[in-house]
């Protein structure tokens, strides 16, 4: 059975509005290229003059999609993939078919911590404060080191904020007992501006049937952010305070003597973090970021009594996990455009502290340390290379070298061409090296003698501007090869145990094809259509083919009434048929599994009100 939810969402700001609406028309080129990007940057700069494909997301398409987590937000894109990793395990992303474990995930370009079974959770950030979202598909290792073989999600806080004092208080309502409120201040004067931003979300469960079992579990959630910056001449400091803390309830079915297993998860997330950037001259600049991050699990399984709510903790399914990380990252760069040759090289590290009673020794240590540089030389007018490597030491597995080159020949204005190699890697985390987990009867292991994953990203790209109708038609296709080396799973059940290990094979490779018109000056359309083929590693030992496919179709409309501030949206996403093997314990035999394709459609209008101070949206999910 389909079920589909209405949704309200409410924007009230107060003071002075901090973002007009931005109304679409036919400069689609200007859309696309001169939009400003950070992620793998030297330094900020246009998108047009990067040799990485980004694609961003911009705050007017968040409020398109109504979308108030990260999870919401890339449903729909291309070439990503979202999927609920259990109850308590998280929403998680995979790119270009690369598992979450190997996509890294930033917000200004410091990562975010606190992994649960390689994932994190994209239902715990949150996009109050967001002014766009960036991602680069494809390994970014030589910047961002380990976890980043797959891609990178950055997500960039709200700057151009007004001057003197503003704020806003938006409210989300869902028809499936949803509800948040936040609000945000922002106080800006002279050189010192000041953000506040608080907010709650809650979700009280859902059942398919009228059974006491949750089929999703319930969540609340409150979180903080304060943020200080002050600019001297030519220099900028800030420091950012985050708080984060949720509960996940889960319930149980009832057993014949009237008990019920029921699940309570609790996390908290502090980060500080400052960043501190100066430009030394009108080409040199140097950046630094230094943050501490402290993250806290703790799962409780209860025996409840049905007749009078009463719970009893149960001590053996009890756990907690705290994780302690210091993040620092400095890098120098020198641009000056009018010159062939530019470069940029830094350094970070990473120490990584967790404790808890399902690791061994019951607290673990593991430490990383990198060295980066990269060079951009420009020749022929419209060619361009960029060469780059990184060196990492390890404290666990030794060190590691990993190299990227990226080509771009802008062919005019209108066309452009983006070819790269990057290798990439992601060293084994704490948990799959030190893991001691029981469950009953079976045990799950880590392994200390696991090597780093390792991968090669081969992959094309274009841009192209042509006239249709005396109108800008953007089209954008490419294609992509991933080569990944030892890549490390949970092995087969043997004695009743699991352990991690490495898989020797794994391959993906696909391509997609990105549209964007408009045929009016109030309507905007993108249309994008991917393949993606994943090595079937079955095809070692039974008579299957070696690569799956399956595909996916996007669709995205917007139309504009400029005169009454209103849009009308809808996002569609087409998910084909998804094949799957495994082989069955007693017989050995390889069984076939077929998930049939699916559609997803959210439909809603968007309403400005009081010369922007009042935003609404509204709108019908899962059509």
């Amino acid at each position: 059975m389909r079920y589909f939810t209405i949704s309200i969402v409410i924007l009230l700001s107060f003071f002075k509005q901090s973002f007009a609406q931005n109304i679409e028309n036919d400069s689609l080129r200007s859309e696309k290229l001169n939009e400003i990007v950070v992620t793998a940057q030297y330094i900020p700069q246009e998108a047009k003059n990067s040799v990485y494909k980004i694609r961003s997301i911009d705050f007017e398409e968040i409020k398109s999609l109504g979308a108030t987590n990260l999870r919401d937000l890339l449903y729909y894109e291309l070439n990503l993939d979202v999927f609920q990793q259990g109850s308590f395990s998280g929403t998680g992303v995979e790119i270009q078919g690369i598992s979450q474990e190997n996509i890294k995930i930033l917000v200004d370009g410091i990562p975010i911590v606190g992994r649960l079974r390689g994932t994190i959770d994209l239902n715990h950030i949150v996009l109050d404060n967001i002014e766009r979202v960036e991602i680069i598909e494809g390994p970014t290792s030589v910047y961002y080191g380990t976890d980043a073989m797959g891609g990178v999600i950055n997500l960039i806080t709200k700057n151009n904020l007004p001057e003197n004092i503003s704020g806003s208080v938006q409210s989300y309502i869902e028809s499936i007992y949803s509800f948040n409120i936040s609000g945000l201040v922002n106080l800006n004067k002279e050189k010192n501006t000041v953000v506040l931003n608080i907010g709650r979300n809650y979700f009280d469960g859902f059942n398919l049937d009228d059974s006491r079992k949750t089929d999703w579990g319930s969540r609340e959630q409150y979180f903080g952010n304060f943020s200080f910056k002050h600019e001297f001449n030519k220099s900028d400091i800030k420091y950012d305070f985050k708080y984060f803390t949720e509960e996940l309830s889960n319930l149980g079915d009832v057993n014949p003597n009237n008990t019920a297993l029921d699940f309570i998860s609790n996390t908290r997330r502090i980060e500080n973090n400052l960043q501190y950037k100066n430009q030394l001259s009108s080409f040199n600049h140097i950046s630094a970021i230094v943050s501490l991050s402290n993250y806290k699990r703790n799962k409780n399984t209860y025996l409840t009594n049905v007749n009078d709510d009463s719970q009893e903790l149960v001590e053996k399914q009890t756990d907690t996990t705290y994780n302690n990380t210091f993040f620092v990252k400095g890098q120098f760069s020198h641009v000056n455009n009018d010159k062939q040759l530019n470069y940029s090289f830094g350094f970070d590290a990473n120490l990584e502290e967790i404790k808890g009673a399902r690791i061994k020794n019951k607290e673990q240590r593991l430490n990383s340390y990198g060295l980066f540089a990269s060079i951009n030389y420009n020749f022929l007018e419209n060619f361009s290379i960029q060469p780059g490597a990184r060196f990492t030491f390890n404290s666990t597995y030794g060190s590691i070298v990993s190299p990227a080159v990226h080509f771009k020949y802008q062919i005019n204005k209108n066309n452009k061409i983006l070819i790269s190699y990057a290798n990439g890697f992601r060293s084994p985390s704490i948990n799959q090296l030190y893991l001691n987990f029981k469950a009953g009867p079976f045990l799950v292991l880590g392994n200390e003698d696991l090597e780093a994953e390792k991968s090669d990203n081969y992959s094309i790209s274009s841009y192209h501007e042509i006239k249709l109708f005396k109108r800008n038609l953007i089209i954008e296709p490419s294609l992509f090869y991933n080569d990944v080396e030892n890549l490390i799973s949970l092995g087969p059940t043997q004695n009743f145990t699991r352990q991690y290990i490495n898989i020797d094979i794994n391959k993906t490779k696909g391509g997609n094809i990105k549209l964007s018109f408009s045929p009016l000056d109030n309507l905007h359309l993108k249309f994008g259509f991917s393949l993606l083929s994943k090595y079937n590693s079955f095809v070692e030992d039974f008579d299957t083919d070696d690569f799956i496919v399956t595909n996916r179709l996007t669709t995205t409309a917007k139309y504009t009434i400029q005169k009454i501030a209103t849009s009308f949206n809808l996002h569609f996403k087409h998910n084909g048929t998804e094949i799957g093997y495994y082989v069955d314990r007693k017989s050995g035999d390889l069984i076939k599994t077929e998930l049939n394709p699916y559609n997803l459609l959210d439909i809603n209008l968007y309403r400005s009100f009081f010369k922007n101070k009042l935003d609404l949206t509204v709108g019908v999910k899962n059509i």
